[in-house]
């Protein structure tokens, strides 16, 4: 059972860590004697403000919380825009766990169980409840959001900070943009059932190549199969290189779980 319970864990974590129609026009006016910017305006602001990037690796700390887990370790992450998210887990400088998510599956290699779980991505998203195809589970991990095959719901500004709300199929995604950091500061993701994630970043920096991207990253997820789950990320490096690998092998004596 607690095996069952940690690949849960480890599952709505790492895809997204972890998540829908009535169209408005309404233009917002002016407050504060400060421009308001429109719908239009904002969604190309967000859109603008996404990483750009073919291949994309991180590195840093992440604090794991969970009712059946609580781990602190580095981390390193690779992906491959819309192809494959790679992430390898250490603690005291042995890998403890390695995730691969490619070709419509996800491959958790524990190694402090010598297994190794399979599935697919439509069965791990049964399994948290909430329903992420590939692409948009690789760019909620690059800290982008995602509008493709969405309907826009509604728009509020507050605070000089504006909240654009889309709907997809199965859930709702909330994304708040601040103009002066010119950065989506936290995304907001709910099903038809009040499951829920909720995703902050800070701690903004200017990368290589002139694009900015979040340092800090607070992951909370909430759902009747595992509970409240939790992961806070420190990021130390982020590169953008020209390629990457991502290697995975299952050692034959790995037991292998579908």
């Amino acid at each position: 059972m607690k095996r069952n319970l940690s690949i849960r864990t480890i599952i709505i974590l790492c895809l997204p860590l972890f998540i829908f129609s009535c169209k408005t026009k309404k233009k917002i006016s002016e407050s504060n004697g400060e421009e308001v910017l429109s719908e239009v305006e904002v969604l190309s602001a967000i859109e603008s403000a996404n990483l750009d990037y073919e291949y994309l690796e991180f590195s840093g700390s992440a604090d794991i919380s969970s009712p059946d887990l609580s781990i602190t370790g580095s981390f390193l992450m690779r992906l491959q825009k819309g192809k494959k998210a790679w992430i390898q887990v250490k603690k005291f400088g042995f890998e403890g766990a390695r995730v691969l998510i490619a070709d419509d599956s996800i491959k958790i290699l524990n190694r402090l169980e010598k297994s190794c779980q399979v599935m697919s991505l439509d069965e791990a998203s049964r399994l948290i409840n909430f329903k992420l195809n590939l692409d948009q589970c690789i760019e909620l991990l690059a800290g982008n959001a995602f509008f493709e095959n969405s309907e826009l719901v509604s728009m509020d500004n507050d605070s000089s900070l504006y909240t654009y709300k889309v709907a997809f199929d199965d859930f709702f995604s909330e994304y708040v943009f601040d103009p002066f950091e010119e950065k989506v500061v936290s995304t907001h993701m709910l099903d038809m059932d009040n499951r829920s994630m909720q995703v902050d970043y800070s701690d903004f920096n200017v990368l290589e190549d002139g694009q900015k991207s979040s340092f800090y990253r607070s992951y909370a997820a909430s759902s009747d199969k595992i509970g409240d789950a939790g992961i806070d990320i420190t990021v130390r490096k982020i590169s953008l290189p020209s390629e990457l690998s991502f290697p995975f092998e299952i050692p034959s004596h790995y037991e292998i779980i579908r």
